[in-house]
């Protein structure tokens, strides 16, 4: 009886450290499946900021465009200085073919 004794001490320890294994493995599996969410939220995250930094690039290239088309006053009065000569050779060459 002794063996029996024994043999049951053995597989109530056995059960024992078996729960005990099966309740780490519960909090591995849930450690894990929270891992995985929240690797998927901060890829998210990533692509939400990679489409923000491309937008971001597209409106500084505009800027940039935009900033080199945009006229200073200087340019102006150079264009309409270069304009007003135009004008004149044009209205003396007309009168030179008139005359």
């Amino acid at each position: 009886m002794a063996d029996l004794a024994d043999l049951k001490q053995t597989l109530d320890r056995i059960a024992g450290k078996a729960s005990l294994l099966a309740e780490r493995y519960r909090r591995v599996v849930k450690q894990r499946d929270e891992l995985r969410e929240q690797v998927e939220f901060l890829a998210q995250q990533i692509e939400e900021r990679d489409r923000t930094i491309a937008d971001l690039n597209v409106r500084v290239e505009y800027l940039s465009v935009v900033g080199v088309t945009n006229p200073t006053r200087d340019d102006i009065k150079q264009s309409r200085a270069v304009l007003l000569k135009l004008v004149r050779d044009i209205d003396r060459c007309i009168n030179d073919l008139t005359h």
